[in-house]
């Protein structure tokens, strides 16, 4: 019997949440912040491109610390229960203690430069390279565990479900790496890889710079299906309950994780950058920052315009926003705005 799909075509309706969200703090850089800020329980550690690690309470703005290494961080960090590591440009990775910043160890390689996002895994940091070389140390002392060479250029983190990680390049090679380095699959993907991959249950997503978002199986790498987005350069997916949801141009995709097939798409009133999921709602930035319901294709403005907004991590009644210039910003939330977004009273 052939199967027939309903594919819904939402015109956004928006509506202002700006009341019920608050500006609590502002910090300026001496330099933009290109990273990811990254949250740690009250506490958020923001990098920049002038080496500045700045640590500061994320319901008040209070710093705790600020230090500057040597060289430019583009690079999102990553922690561990005592540590804070990030890495530069000019090749080094530094692992700073979470209590006072303190440089607990420094690994250098001078021929390198890690743009990349970082990952903790266990004991070990995994740290992709420009030069498309993945190295993984020891985040005990630094020293080097195993590298792999030869992608072109990495852009993303690795992602890890164990006992494998994950990553893509741009050479349009996706990995999947044992712990111990080996490889346990390739996939060819047909242009390069630039967004973080997404897993969900035994599956992983990622899309290319081909109009395409993949869906492989995590053991064995077999593609299960490909779904042709509008833009050749796709954003990041992410999962809202279950649902994928993927940028394409100024629209939002919402595929079946299972099948890839559309269920219904959402017209944005901008083109989107990034995602994120939060609340069982999609928050994209594009200038401003917008929440979306899937379900409905209601729009609405979270954060009253001060932007344009780069980045933005969540927590539980706050969120650290930076902007595209040397901006940082605490914003926290109204907890019935919460109940609301998540459909409860």
């Amino acid at each position: 019997m052939k199967k027939i799909f309903l594919l819904f075509v939402f015109s956004a309706v928006f509506i202002s949440c700006g009341s019920s969200t608050k500006l609590v703090w502002k910090w300026i850089l001496q330099s933009r912040c290109y990273a990811q800020p990254i949250l740690d329980g009250n506490n958020v550690y923001i990098v920049s491109q002038k080496g500045e690690v700045v640590s500061g309470n994320i319901a008040t703005g209070k710093k705790n610390w600020s230090i500057v290494v040597n060289g430019p961080i583009l690079a999102d960090p990553d922690f561990n229960q005592d540590t804070i590591f990030v890495s530069t440009q000019n090749g080094s990775v530094v692992a700073l203690k979470k209590q006072d910043g303190a440089v607990f160890w420094t690994a250098n390689y001078p021929e390198e430069a890690f743009t990349s996002p970082l990952t903790v895994v266990n004991e070990m940091l995994l740290a992709p390279s420009r030069t498309g070389t993945l190295y993984a140390f020891s985040t005990k002392d630094g020293h080097q565990l195993w590298k792999h060479e030869g992608n072109v250029k990495y852009n993303t983190k690795v992602i890890v479900k164990e006992p494998y990680l994950f990553i893509g390049g741009w050479n349009a090679d996706f990995f999947c790496f044992r712990m111990d380095g080996s490889i346990n699959w390739k996939f060819r993907a047909s242009h390069r890889i630039v967004e973080n991959a997404l897993i969900y249950k035994n599956d992983l997503y990622f899309t290319a710079h081909d109009h395409y978002i993949y869906a492989l199986d995590v053991p064995t790498g077999k593609l299960k299906w490909r779904f042709r987005a509008d833009s050749d350069q796709p954003t990041e997916l992410v999962r809202v309950n279950n649902e994928l949801l993927v940028g394409s141009n100024d629209f939002l995709e919402i595929l079946d994780p299972q099948t890839g097939n559309r269920i219904r798409r959402i017209k944005t009133p901008r083109i989107v950058d990034r995602l994120y999921s939060w609340n069982n709602k999609c928050v994209f930035v594009s200038t401003d920052v917008y929440i979306v319901d899937p379900k409905t294709g209601d729009i609405k403005v979270l954060i009253p315009r001060n932007g344009p907004y780069f980045k933005i991590a969540f927590g539980e009644q706050h969120f650290v926003v930076t902007d595209e210039n040397t901006g940082v910003y605490g914003y926290s939330f109204d907890p019935k705005l919460q109940q609301k977004l998540s459909g409860t009273q």
